[in-house]
């Protein structure tokens, strides 16, 4: 066997520069005599003797761009040496489950100092972080974070995840010393590169044609799975490398439950219908929701319709630079409050309709969350320093208001019942306000429902 033609990652790759210039940024924030050490994900069963197709963990890869499993980078802070853990060369094993990178080829293929067997990540890790500090993401593979912590002793800092953002800012409490090793590396993740920007953007537009393709299939008739098939198709057929996230595509009642994803009934006339749905290009997501009228929508669906048409609107026009992150999210609920009050569908005047939080009977989750390598991408609503998020250029999010009527949750208002919609668009923050990345998916309730009256 020849692996000469071995290329890591998936297509497109970005350049290996990128993934070096990103090791040398974040060294230099860790300092001397700190060490971080960052692991990828393990591979799970799905059923039997059969994983699940691997998926590299996003910190891991947005260091290496390496996306083989059983691999683990050790970065030191300062010098910025780097020393890194891969599967070894095995035939047996190569010939049942495909090419490796091995000890060998690593450090010139992913520009990396020094490559060491996996399977010796325990004799050889204390030896490597010396006396350092030692950082860790490593809790997503419990055996890894054993043998790290037993390498690290007293020197393993404790970690604390970022939380999903959304919604208002919340303090969260002051740590002493230096940032924990992920709190940088998130910061770093927060503010996209040109390079990802562009990433992004190819996920965005893909996403966009996918969706577009399978709104043909909202017909009274067809099944859910058939939209979440359709979107699939074209999203994988012209290069992506999968979903980003298990599609949404719920009618009627299952529009009201915000991450249904069973996507096996059938569609009928009368009903909303509601897909969810974004694609991966190279790991990097989109997440684009629009809701369609199943036939004619009625003129109930329509004024509620209008509320989280229009919240979003506004919500939008938040996202710019030096605005808090929070506004984008008070500004939707602004307008659902009084567009609730407005309808009837809350009998109350419109202060106390947000004041009291009544309106989160209907709309009950944040309108924003980082987007990038993940869905709900890295990133806090709350600074290191406590202090409430600031949006910057280079920052992308989806700002995605609605409402839900779901009577197991709460009391519904007379003709609400089952309804549930929702308006998600990705957008880039600019030095000149937002860029909405998935703009060209239409949004008008008219011109989504010739979308799917096009058979």
């Amino acid at each position: 066997m020849k692996f000469s033609d071995l290329a890591t990652g998936p297509a497109p790759q970005l350049p290996l520069g990128i993934y070096e210039r990103r090791r040398r940024a974040l060294a230099r924030q860790l300092g001397a005599g700190n060490c971080l050490v960052v692991a990828t994900q393990t591979p799970k069963q799905y059923s039997n003797d059969v994983e699940y197709l691997f998926r590299p963990h996003s910190d891991f890869w947005y260091l290496t761009g390496f996306d083989e499993p059983r691999a683990l980078l050790v970065l030191h802070g300062g010098s910025g040496a780097t020393d890194l853990f891969v599967q070894p060369r095995k035939k047996e094993a190569e010939i049942w489950t495909g090419r490796r990178l091995g000890v060998e080829r690593a450090p010139t293929a992913l520009g990396i100092d020094r490559a060491h067997p996996f399977d010796e990540l325990a004799t050889r890790l204390p030896a490597i972080l010396g006396k350092s500090k030692v950082h860790a993401i490593a809790g997503h593979d419990p055996a890894v974070r054993r043998i790290v912590a037993r390498a690290a002793g007293n020197r393993l800092l404790a970690d604390a995840p970022d939380g999903r953002p959304g919604g208002p800012a919340k303090k969260r409490p002051k740590t002493s010393g230096s940032p924990h090793g992920r709190t940088l590396l998130h910061e770093m993740r927060l503010v996209k590169e040109p390079e990802e920007m562009r990433m992004m953007k190819r996920a965005c537009d893909l996403g966009v044609q996918a969706h577009l393709e399978s709104a043909s299939l909202v017909q009274a008739g067809r099944h859910e799975r058939e939209v979440e098939a359709a979107f699939a198709h074209h999203a994988r057929r012209h290069g992506s490398n999968g979903v980003g996230y298990p599609s949404i595509c719920g009618c009627g009642p299952n529009a009201a439950v915000l991450h249904y994803v069973t996507n096996r009934d059938r569609l009928r006339k009368g009903q909303l219908f509601l897909a969810d749905m974004g694609c991966e290009w190279g790991w990097y997501t989109s997440d684009i929701t629009r809701t369609y009228p199943v036939g004619e929508a009625s003129g109930r669906q329509k004024e509620i319709y209008a509320v989280v048409a229009e919240a979003q609107r506004q919500a939008m026009r938040q996202a710019k630079p030096g605005n808090l992150f929070s506004a984008i999210h008070e500004k939707a609920v602004a307008v659902v409050a009084d567009g609730l009050v407005d309808l009837g569908l809350l009998t109350m005047d419109k202060e106390k309709a947000v004041a009291s939080e009544a309106y989160k009977a209907f709309f009950m989750h944040g309108t924003s969350h980082f987007l990038g390598l993940d869905v709900h991408d890295a990133g806090a609503r709350s600074q290191p320093d406590g202090k409430p998020r600031t949006l910057k250029p280079g920052m992308v999010l989806t700002v995605e208001p609605g409402l839900y009527f779901n009577p197991d949750f709460a009391p519904c208002p007379p003709g609400t019942k089952g309804i549930g919609i929702r308006i998600e668009d990705d957008v880039a923050i600019t030095a000149d306000g937002p860029h909405n990345l998935t703009r060209a998916l239409p949004t008008d309730l008219d011109v989504l429902a010739g979308l799917a009256s096009r058979r």
